[in-house]
């Protein structure tokens, strides 16, 4: 009796051959102040081409933020959700966010780690399609920074730092005091 053929496995979200690629932003990361996560998030939405970029809450380690994408008659307002951990995101996180998008009657939402994520929650946020779930984890959000030179550069290849100073700075290069004794 022969057996259907398996379906071709999906691909894992492994980490990269690279030991930690995108080290030290993604601890950096991590370790951001509210003020501070709100500057880095508010220039990388409004990079990316949402608008009217705000605040909705923050909890112990995560931020919801509300933009709009697009332009009227079609905007339509997102919300994205920052969760600052180094832990696997799992389905229980993917499955309270949608439900917050849900309760607040919002199409869709982007989750955002600055750790990993397991496959399920990557399934689940992609399973459903109301209320819209995108899922990203901290290499791939480090990446999208690196590529809109919001908040991330290259130190020496192949690791990344945060770059804050520029936009704490009003986009001028951070140079720190010269000591008088010299």
């Amino acid at each position: 009796m022969s057996h259907p053929p398996s379906p071709t496995p999906l691909p894992q979200h492994a980490p990269s051959a690279r030991p930690l690629p995108w080290e030290p932003a993604l601890t950096q990361l991590r370790s951001l102040a509210a003020d501070e996560l709100d500057v880095l998030v508010t220039q990388w939405l409004t990079a990316i081409g949402l608008t009217d970029v705000r605040v909705r809450q923050h909890q112990a380690r995560s931020a919801t933020y509300q933009a709009i994408l697009g332009r009227p008659p079609f905007a339509t307002p997102l919300h994205i959700r920052i969760v600052q951990r180094q832990n696997q995101l799992q389905v229980h996180h993917v499955d309270a966010f949608r439900g917050y998008l849900q309760r607040l009657g919002i199409a869709g939402g982007l989750l955002i780690t600055t750790g990993g994520c397991a496959r399920e929650a990557f399934l689940i946020a992609g399973a459903t399609p109301a209320p819209q779930v995108c899922l990203l984890s901290g290499e791939q959000w480090t990446a999208m920074l690196a590529a809109e030179r919001v908040g991330v550069k290259s130190a020496r290849l192949p690791r990344w730092i945060l770059d804050l100073h520029r936009f704490l700075c009003g986009g001028r290069p951070y140079h720190p005091p010269a000591s008088e004794g010299q």
